[in-house]
């Protein structure tokens, strides 16, 4: 079959979509023609995909879509129906595997795949070929009769190693933004899966609880064949937790020492699970960038939301991250039900205390099939439906174009409004006083590609560095004039 993968236009164009290139390799190792449409890199209006649709003529469709790429993955899946109304569309992704039912109450949608797609997609293509059972195929839920049945699940892929690799063939690699210092970086995964129970976190439902991990050797033969097909030498591993398995990261970084591999990475952690032996191999590897989730800087927060942390042990994580001479980043989520008005600049304040190169501060969403969703639920939280809306903004100074999609009894959405808008100016006056904004931007162009990922014109980066001008003049006026009021 001729098969037509999509993804919906995302907040960024730094790296392709790895979930959809695995289950394209998949498809083409099973004799399919493929074609992958990143809809950020093509245009996102009616017309520009009915063009991409129309050029494709496909067999078959599939679209993945989280949760605020939802509403265009349908916009999608209508126009394919109406160039090829015989056309079967299957739905992918995390939103689809948790709200499966109201997927499939559109009309526009034939057939959704709950969880991993490598090995569903190709079956059901090949059972609707053969016009064999829909029922039999695990993991693949669809309409009969008026009704929406389930099958049976489908068992996780236990050896990731049975993959086919990365089909960098398939992707317009030169319009991919991804760097790393500078350079030119792609996304790489080593493992999939989670064990911890973070509250914000939506990949349960499709990745599991459990960790299961490329091995080390079939990561460096991934690292040598991109190296050689599109000429990268800087990576972003995707991995949740990069260090959970200790073992693991001995022996890849013993490799890529052994076969005299020189590539520059980076990861993301957790602040208990590093040592400084492990960090010391990672660094002689190559490794020059760590970014760990914190959260929050109150440590009722951090309970309440299940991190399994507390502030004195992220606290020594930063301090042997920065002993051993690693960029580092801090993630933080502000917003979640037990935040206050004094939880949030404490958190504001620990960013600043444990002194990361880079923090970023998101908006809490209870994004469907986390378990802050469901707190939401249990709570009578009223949750907004437009999906659109449920997006985290990293490092965006602009959050007039954010609508927060729930209130909490302690914090106004005004309030928080006003907190994201500061964190970061904040973050960054707290290095500037230390002297350090200049030495933690390494590489000018990091900034400006970070800005133009989440940018999508000449025109809206001005605005953007404009806003930006204008929010921390008018923060600055608040704080050394705070008697000054506008005139009514």
């Amino acid at each position: 079959m001729n098969v037509l993968l999509v993804q919906p236009a995302a907040t960024d164009r730094g790296f392709i979509h790895l979930g959809l290139g695995f289950i394209a390799a998949s498809l083409e190792e099973r004799g399919h023609k493929v074609g992958i449409v990143d809809l950020g890199l093509e245009g996102e209006s009616r017309k520009d995909i009915a063009r991409l649709v129309r050029k494709a003529a496909p067999d078959a469709v599939g679209i993945t879509a989280l949760t605020p790429t939802y509403p265009g993955a349908l916009s999608v899946a209508d126009i394919v129906k109406e160039l090829f109304p015989k056309c079967p569309v299957v739905f992918g992704g995390t939103h689809s595997s948790v709200l499966t039912d109201e997927v499939l109450g559109n009309s526009t949608v034939d057939f959704v795949i709950r969880g991993e797609g490598e090995t569903a997609m190709p079956d059901l293509l090949e059972t609707l070929v053969s016009g064999g059972e829909i029922g039999d195929v695990a993991g693949v839920s669809y309409r009969r009769d008026g009704k929406v049945r389930h099958n049976a699940p489908r068992p996780l892929i236990q050896d990731l190693d049975t993959l086919p690799p990365i089909p960098w063939h398939l992707f317009d690699m030169d319009r991919y933004t991804g760097i790393l210092h500078g350079k030119r970086a792609v996304g790489i995964s080593a493992a999939r899966g989670c064990p911890y129970n973070c509250v914000f976190c939506y990949r349960g439902p499709a990745a599991g609880k459990t960790i299961r991990v490329w091995s080390p050797e079939r990561v460096v033969r991934e690292i040598r064949r991109a190296r050689e097909m599109i000429g990268v030498n800087s990576f972003h591993f995707w991995n949740d937790v990069f260090t959970y398995d200790k073992r693991w990261v001995e022996s890849f970084c013993g490799l890529l020492s052994v076969e005299n591999i020189k590539i520059e990475w980076d990861c993301q952690t957790r602040a208990d699970l590093i040592n400084e032996d492990v960090l010391g191999r990672m660094k002689d590897a190559g490794c020059t960038a760590v970014m760990l989730g914190v959260e929050s800087g109150s440590n009722e927060v951090l309970e309440n939301m299940e991190k399994g942390l507390t502030k004195d042990k992220i606290r020594e994580g930063f301090r042997l991250l920065h002993k051993v001479g690693f960029e580092t980043t801090a993630t933080f989520t502000l917003g979640l039900p037990w935040d206050t008005r004094e939880t949030i600049p404490e958190t504001i304040e620990f960013a600043k205390e444990i002194n990361p190169n880079f923090a970023m501060f998101y908006v809490a969403v209870p994004f469907p099939g986390s378990p802050l969703w469901s707190i939401c639920r249990e709570k009578g939280i009223s949750l907004s439906q437009d999906w659109a809306n449920y997006r985290i903004l990293p490092f965006e100074f602009d959050i007039r174009n954010m609508v927060p999609v729930f209130d909490t009894a302690k914090l106004s959405v005004e309030e928080l409004g006003r907190f994201l808008k500061t964190a970061q100016i904040e973050f960054q006056l707290g290095r500037l006083k230390k002297g350090q904004v200049l030495r933690g931007l390494k590489n000018i162009k990091d900034i400006f590609s970070l800005l133009f990922m989440r940018s999508r014109s000449i025109r809206k980066l001005a605005g953007m560095f404009w806003r930006v001008f204008v929010d921390l003049f008018l923060f600055l006026k608040q704080k050394l004039f705070p008697g000054i009021r506008k005139a009514s």
